[in-house]
């Protein structure tokens, strides 16, 4: 088995999308025993005229790699580092400060992370403390956000569950006297 990339080609004439329209619609070329596994969806929607789709899978070890359409070949290593990589960049990037804020209270995080915005020194205190109270906002990968987690001694993986939280907070819905309730346990017979 190999592990490769391919992108779409035109269902009949076979030219990949990048270099010719799909005037007959697109399809994955016609690579022997082709399973396509995922996608970097986390680039989309492309936007760039010069760009297109890569779909990530496995082929037949005596596949035609030659074939228009097909992209990369990969050890199957960087194959799996590129698809962990994937997983990353899909994860949620912003949320708002409110947000934020709720995830902190339901990770028992916001008076620490409080606490120690209001121990900084200047400027980095203001600088903080005003993103803080006024961004509409809040991105993972700012400045402020990797120099506090960095302080707070939280890793990328601790910011992504964060952020991850904090998207799926719809602000407004959270009952105030049970905003996190535990999943009812399941009826026992």
């Amino acid at each position: 088995m190999k592990h490769i990339a391919v992108t779409h080609v035109d269902s009949r004439s076979k030219i990949p999308g990048f270099k010719s329209p799909m005037r007959h619609g697109p399809t994955f070329p016609e690579v022997k025993g082709l399973s396509v596994v995922w996608w970097d969806q986390s680039r989309w929607p492309i936007e760039h005229p010069d760009d297109y789709p890569l779909f990530y899978g496995t082929c037949d070890d005596d596949a035609d790699l030659e074939l228009p359409g097909v992209m990369r070949v990969f050890t199957e290593e960087a194959y799996n580092e590129m698809y962990q990589q994937e997983l990353r960049d899909r994860l949620p990037s912003v949320a708002s400060p409110l947000q934020i804020r709720l995830a902190l209270i339901k990770l028992g995080m916001l008076d620490t992370v409080q606490s120690f915005i209001t121990n900084l020194q200047e400027p980095a205190k203001t600088i903080i403390y005003t993103e803080w109270e006024y961004a509409t906002e809040i991105n993972k990968n700012s400045n402020s956000i990797q120099s506090l987690a960095s302080q707070l001694g939280l890793t990328s993986d601790d910011i992504d569950n964060i952020f991850t939280i904090a998207s799926n907070i719809q602000p407004g819905s959270l009952d105030p006297f049970n905003p996190f309730p535990e999943p009812d346990a399941p009826i026992e017979e």
